[in-house]
């Protein structure tokens, strides 16, 4: 079971309610596979993911930035291979050998699609040639995110400019923005806009600059936090308005939409980090959660083919929808511990967050937590927070 380490070793503490957080967006995405017609919004649980993926990286990266004063290209890349990699060939082979997938005329081509990580592509300049693979699309945009945002993010401080980070990363989320809504203007397909890595990068990125936005641990920075957790029943109340009302095959959706809930996915996140209790933080805490997002990526990969081979055999959505998490939830938890978890124990070696870090007034990671210093003053900042991803 995941659990979350001791601050003050030097070892990066690791947040439960972003196991929640993943765990709450993986039955949402799979509750929208199996019932397309009764969760139409479950793809925000997607960009959910975005956003989260954009936080962790940057927050892992700023860490080892400020520790050791450089980041390691190389070791982050071979991170994500031993984090990535074996659970997908894994999958990909036991898909392959599948007589339900393997009999299709086209049936390596997906395959292959998915290997590449440029189903996204696939998905977006020609819909349907995907298969039963076709939700792989978002392995390849955050792939593909994980290949250039590193490079861009060593460019930035290379050049002295970590002071301007924030603002170079708002004008890249307005630049994507303004793309999508040129291409939407101009006739663009949704599958273009839906799918395409130029055009959903921008949720990724809003994930970095809440990570940015959290590290200058200012006393601004401390009061958003606050207003953020007080609001957290209206995000859980949009939450639940937006899975069963808001359809992702709109012009509104896929010009502005995406960035939008971008933010507000931004703010639920922050909601889950923010110091005391507050709706969200407890139920991203559910112990159930907890678990689900530990293996949500295993889930993930898994469960659009087993829907597919289920309906064949249900045809009741509720039942569809409950034999699909037990045997996704189930095969994931296989691929984990048999397959992923030695990888993961080797990757470890590669951390980001040793040695322990100098002593500065920039870049820390900050979970800030309000002491009794009287109602006016701002809590105390505590450097703990430096997620695992």
């Amino acid at each position: 079971m995941i659990h979350q380490t001791q601050t003050g070793t030097g070892a990066c503490p690791h947040l439960p309610a972003l196991d929640g957080v993943r765990g709450l967006a993986c039955a949402i995405v799979l509750a929208c596979h199996v019932t397309l017609d009764g969760f139409p919004g479950g793809w925000v649980g997607v960009d959910l993911f975005f956003v989260l993926s954009g936080y962790l990286i940057t927050s892992i990266l700023l860490r080892e930035y400020e520790r050791k004063g450089r980041i390691s290209l190389s070791r982050f890349y071979l991170r994500r291979l031993l984090r990535l990699t074996p659970a997908l060939l894994f999958f990909l082979a036991i898909y392959s050998i599948t007589p339900r997938f393997n009999e299709q005329p086209d049936h390596p081509t997906p395959v292959l699609y998915a290997l590449l990580y440029i189903t996204n592509w696939v998905m977006s300049l020609s819909p349907g040639k995907a298969g039963a693979l076709g939700h792989t699309w978002s392995l390849g945009v955050e792939e593909q995110f994980y290949l250039l945002w590193p490079i861009l993010l060593v460019i930035i401080l290379g050049f002295s400019l970590k002071n301007r980070c924030f603002v170079i990363v708002v004008a890249l989320i307005g630049l994507v923005l303004s793309w999508r809504v040129f291409l939407v203007l101009n006739g663009a397909t949704a599958h273009r806009t839906f799918y395409g890595f130029d055009t959903r990068v921008d949720t990724v990125l809003i994930g970095c600059a809440l990570a940015i936005w959290l590290s200058t641990a200012t006393p601004t920075t401390h009061q958003g936090i606050k207003w953020v957790a007080r609001a957290s029943p209206l995000l859980l109340i949009s939450l639940v308005v937006l899975i069963f009302s808001l359809d992702w095959n709109t012009a509104a959706v896929n010009s502005v939409g995406f960035t939008i809930i971008g933010v507000w996915s931004a703010a639920i996140i922050v909601a889950a980090i923010a110091p005391g209790p507050n709706m969200l933080k407890t139920i991203f805490n559910w112990p159930p959660l907890i678990a689900l997002g530990g293996i949500s990526y295993g889930v993930y990969l898994w469960h659009v083919p087993i829907i597919h081979i289920l309906r064949d055999y249900l045809q009741h959505p509720i039942s569809l929808l409950f034999a699909t998490g037990v045997a996704s939830a189930g095969t994931a938890a296989v691929s984990y511990y048999v397959i992923e978890h030695p990888f993961l124990r080797l990757k470890l070696r590669y951390s980001a967050t040793e040695p322990p870090p100098p002593r500065s007034d920039r870049f820390r990671f900050w979970h800030v937590r309000h002491e009794a210093l009287g109602k006016d003053r701002p809590g105390r900042i505590h450097q703990v927070l430096c997620p695992r991803r």
